[in-house]
């Protein structure tokens, strides 16, 4: 965790960056204990924050993906004064693969982008800071009502494109992509592979938080790990649906979360 915020859906109100020798101290509890299959990075709130993270794993042989998380959904700044050369110099480098959006390529790259061909532009130039392979995401990206996702792996792009999903909820769903590739990375798939799949679940993981935003309801997720004296308690909590029947299933690791909004199913796209 680098930083502590205050926010909900519509924007972020406060945040605090979390001092940069407890960043390194959280890395090297879970380094030297649990170790790590692969790794995602995001918000790097300070220069200094950054400096530490990118340090840290330098001695870790796993996947690393960095999503340049720069600005929020909400329109809040969460990079701060020289991380962008940070992240330039010392972690695409060392990413298997960098995630951004548009406005995050545009800025890492000091190219305009305006349609598919910039797109390709962009990712060759961030593809030759070091990244073995770049994901464009094209949720500002529409080419004929469809998303554009541009994805360059050693060299070879590829047009990934989907049908723009009419949903309210935007917030986070870039954090949710990037996160959902490294976990399959972390499993072993094929690098591809493992952005079919992420995307796959950040699609249903948009859709679903939608029905349920509409609804006003909070739903509890939860694994097979359970046991029955947590969800009893869960089941009693006001404004908060637990249940086992499945409408969705994540495939991102063995104890699939169970979600569900009363009778009503959402089937996987």
């Amino acid at each position: 965790m680098t930083a502590v915020t205050a926010q909900n859906t519509s924007e972020i109100r406060v945040i605090f960056p979390v001092p940069a020798e407890v960043i390194r101290q959280q890395i090297r509890a879970v380094t030297e204990d649990i170790g790590v299959d692969a790794v995602k990075t995001g918000m790097l709130p300070t220069a200094e924050a950054a400096t530490i993270v990118a340090s840290e794993l330098r001695g870790l042989d796993v996947p690393i993906v960095v999503d340049p998380v720069m600005e929020a959904t909400t329109g809040s700044r969460l990079m701060g004064e020289g991380v962008l050369k940070i992240l330039r110099e010392e972690l695409i480098p060392r990413a298997t693969l960098v995630t951004p959006n548009k406005f995050e390529a545009e800025a890492l790259t000091g190219l305009k982008i305006g349609g598919i061909d910039d797109v390709e532009k962009a990712a060759e130039r961030l593809a030759s800071l070091g990244a073995k392979a770049v994901l464009i995401k094209g949720g500002h990206i529409l080419s004929g009502g469809k998303a554009i996702d541009f994805l360059l792996v050693e060299g070879e792009g590829r047009m990934l494109e989907w049908e723009r999903l009419d949903v309210r909820t935007l917030h986070g769903t870039g954090c949710v992509l990037s996160s959902a590739v490294a976990a399959q990375l972390a499993k072993g798939e094929p690098l591809v592979r493992a952005v079919e799949l992420g995307k796959e679940f950040q699609r249903e993981h948009d859709v679903f938080t939608d029905l349920l935003r509409d609804e006003g309801i909070e739903v509890l997720m939860l694994t097979d790990q359970l046991d029955e004296h947590h969800a009893h308690i869960a089941e009693t909590l006001p404004n908060l649906v637990y249940t086992r029947d499945v409408c969705m299933v994540s495939n991102l690791g063995a104890h699939a979360l169970r979600m569900t909004y009363a009778a009503r199913q959402v089937e996987p796209l």
